[in-house]
């Protein structure tokens, strides 16, 4: 809309482990260099042990706030990572943040099977346990209900489909 013409926009994926929504972001920013990528796992990986597991869950709290501070204080089009988790808390801080940003949301969707095999085949180190459980949350059904509760538009991205069709669905959405 017009009155969103001069705010920065920010392209919010959320998704499960292994969807494939890095690679998604790289894409996109290859074709629209003005983006810059800000994914959350870049600052919750400073709490992790070296099997992959958080040391305490209230690290990953400070992660996730240390990422908002951060990106309060940017003045670029943003594409934003985050996981599945803290759905309310996101959800509180997209809000706040809609009142000075053109925010889109995506919930990214791919069956946890394929998640989890993506995962598995990518290489990374990453706890199995902790795996299943974030494979195991209710998704996207949790975070569309504290999305509407905030009143925050949100559209779904199929990520079995091609990258190309990816991107022109992303592309169609934040310039409607």
């Amino acid at each position: 809309s017009n009155e969103n013409q001069n705010m920065k926009k920010i392209i919010v994926l959320i998704v499960y482990p292994g969807a494939g929504k890095t690679t998604l972001a790289k894409a996109f920013i290859e074709k629209h260099p003005g983006f810059i990528l800000h994914d959350v796992y870049e600052y919750i990986k400073q709490y992790k042990n070296d099997d992959g597991a958080l040391k305490d869950e209230s690290l990953a709290i400070k992660a996730y706030e240390e990422m908002y501070a951060d990106l309060e204080k940017m003045d670029n089009d943003l594409i934003l990572e985050l996981g599945t988790n803290y759905p309310e808390a996101n959800a509180k801080k997209l809000k706040a943040l809609a009142e000075k940003r053109d925010i889109t949301v995506f919930l990214c969707l791919l069956s946890t099977k394929e998640c989890y095999q993506r995962v598995k085949d990518s290489g990374q180190l990453f706890e199995e346990e902790a795996l299943k459980r974030r494979l195991e949350r209710e998704f996207p059904e949790e975070h569309e209900g504290f999305l509407k509760k905030s009143s925050l538009p949100y559209h779904y991205l199929q990520m079995g489909q091609s990258m190309d069709d990816q991107i022109k669905t992303v592309e169609e959405i934040i310039n409607e």
